[in-house]
C-alpha cells in the first residue's frame, strides 16, 4: 500500500499492530490483526478478489457502534480568550482505525488506546462522548503521533475574558483525513464563544492544509442506518469550563 493507510496489498503496520493478507487456498483470502506480540486479535476469510483498505475514521464504533455523539477534549491547561480575539491551537483527539471492503462493508475495527467515555450534560438528556485530555499545541507537529490532531480556532464575541477547558466537538461536524506518513487530522474545529456558559461549534468542510487525503469510509451510510446527514452547528449549552466530576469518563 502507499503510505500507512489506504489499500492493503500484503501488509501494513499501525501503532503497533500487523495488518496482513494471505492466500488461503480455494480462491480465498485471510485477513488476519495480530498484536506486536504476534497475538491474533482480529481474523475474517473472504472472497480470493477481495480489496481491503485501512482507514482512520471519527470514533464512532466502539465499543458499540453509534454510542457516542461526539468528542470531548478536555484541556490539560486552560486558555484564556479576550474579547474580539481569535486563539487558534491544536489537540490531540482519539480516532479508530476501520478495515473494510470496496464495498463498504467493514471487516474489522480497533483503537490505538484504551477508548474512554464521558457525558457531557445533564444526565437525561447530554451527550455521551468519546473522551481524551489533551495538552494546547501551537504547532501541529508536536502533537504525539498516536493521537489526531483537532486544529481548533476560538473566537470571543463576548464583552469579557473567557476560559475554556472542554472543546466538544459533534462527529457530523468532522471530516478525517491523513497524511502519507500516517498522521491523522481532523477538520478545524470552529468555536464562538457566545456568552458566559454558551459556545457553537461550526462545521468546517476543508481539510487543515493541502496534501492531505480524506477518508472514504462513511459510517452513516451504511445499510440499514438512518441519521441525518447534515449538522451545521453544535451547541455548548452545558458550558466549556466546568468541573472535571460533571463530565464523568468511563472507560
Amino acid at each position: 500500500m502507499t503510505g500507512i493507510f489506504g489499500v492493503i496489498e500484503e501488509e501494513t503496520v499501525i501503532g503497533g499492530f500487523k495488518l496482513y493478507l494471505r492466500d488461503y487456498g480455494r480462491r480465498l483470502k485471510k485477513y488476519i490483526r495480530e498484536n506486536s506480540s504476534g497475538e491474533i486479535l482480529s481474523q475474517a476469510v473472504l472472497p480470493g478478489d477481495s480489496v481491503l483498505l485501512a482507514e482512520p475514521s471519527i470514533p464512532v464504533f466502539l465499543p458499540f457502534q453509534f454510542e457516542s455523539e461526539a468528542i470531548m477534549v478536555r484541556l490539560k491547561e486552560p486558555v484564556y480568550v479576550t474579547p474580539g480575539y481569535t486563539s487558534t491551537f491544536y489537540l490531540e483527539a482519539p480516532y479508530d482505525i476501520v478495515v473494510y471492503d470496496e464495498d463498504g462493508e467493514i471487516i474489522d475495527i480497533f483503537s490505538l488506546g484504551n477508548p474512554k467515555y464521558g457525558l457531557y450534560g445533564d444526565p437525561n438528556n447530554g451527550v455521551v462522548c468519546r473522551y481524551g485530555k489533551s495538552s494546547v499545541y501551537i504547532s501541529e507537529g508536536d502533537v504525539p503521533e498516536n493521537s489526531a490532531i483537532l486544529p481548533v480556532k476560538v473566537r470571543n464575541s463576548y464583552h469579557t475574558t473567557l476560559k475554556i477547558t472542554l472543546i466538544v466537538v459533534h462527529y457530523r461536524l468532522l471530516r478525517t483525513y491523513y497524511s502519507d506518513d500516517g498522521r491523522v487530522y481532523y477538520s478545524v474545529a470552529k468555536v464562538e464563544l457566545e456568552e458566559k456558559n454558551k459556545a457553537v461549534v461550526y462545521s468546517s468542510k476543508q481539510p487543515p492544509h493541502k496534501g492531505l487525503r480524506q477518508s472514504r469510509i462513511d459510517p452513516y451510510k451504511r445499510k440499514g442506518v438512518f441519521i441525518p446527514t447534515e449538522v451545521g452547528r453544535f451547541e455548548l449549552e452545558w458550558g466549556f469550563s466546568i468541573p472535571l466530576t460533571r463530565l464523568t469518563p468511563q472507560s
